[in-house]
């Protein structure tokens, strides 16, 4: 008899078996796949190795989810930068995308000729930033009780106020509004957002789009851990 059986060995599976496990439940974990990881996995045919689908961890920082849950299970995973770690090419123009945000900034204004490509994306970290700040001193998000909602009024979350502009503004707006009309910075945004949200700029929230930008920048990390 256990006190938790989990159904994947996928993030979620294995970061709740890790927890629990830590806190003394005895836990089974099943997984019908030769292979954990869930989406980070892999599978071969024949020659080739396919993988299954997102293969990358964000979200590595100190007050970001896997940086907490590292911290909790005592894990310090080898990090190794990759910058740049990813190229570009659309309508035969290469766009290097570097890790360091200050080389993008500046890069991505040569890139789609635009000076005002630096403001853009000072912004957009800026309110990434500060979402994951907020999201690591509320953790009753997103809120399911009258209680929840309580939390969320206290007074130091004033200071995120500004995220509320995101939540209900789209991302077309702030688009629309530095005047970034170059068709290839357009294409670059779709793909990157594709990749991260699952959705076209019109459709994106100003929130989602930094979170989504941000975590794909975070993605420029290469991880090497044994399991």
């Amino acid at each position: 008899m256990v006190d938790y059986l989990i159904i994947g060995a996928g993030y979620a599976g294995l970061s709740a078996a890790a927890l629990l496990a830590k806190n003394k439940f005895s836990t089974l974990l099943l997984e019908s796949h030769s292979k954990i990881g869930g989406c980070a996995s892999h599978y071969k045919r024949k020659d080739f190795t396919f993988d299954v689908g997102a293969t990358t961890f964000s979200g590595i920082k100190p007050n970001q989810p896997l940086g907490r849950l590292f911290k909790e299970l005592s894990i310090e995973p080898k990090l190794k930068k990759v910058d740049p770690g990813l190229i570009a090419k659309i309508d035969g123009k290469e766009i290097i995308r570097y890790a360091d945000k200050l080389k993008w900034t500046e890069a991505a204004s040569e890139y789609f000729n635009s000076s005002k490509q630096i403001n853009f994306w000072q912004k957009i970290f800026e309110i990434d930033e500060l979402a994951w700040e907020f999201l690591s001193h509320n953790n009753s998000i997103p809120p399911n009780s009258l209680v929840d909602y309580i939390k969320l009024t206290k007074p130091t979350n004033l200071r995120y106020a500004k995220l509320l502009y995101g939540i209900f503004n789209g991302i077309q707006k702030e688009i629309n509004k530095f005047q970034l009309t170059d068709k290839i910075f357009t294409s670059f945004l779709e793909e990157q957002l594709l990749i991260t949200t699952q959705n076209y700029a019109e459709q994106c929230t100003a929130f989602n789009f930094c979170n989504g930008i941000g975590i794909s920048f975070r993605n420029l990390l290469f991880i090497r851990w044994n399991v």
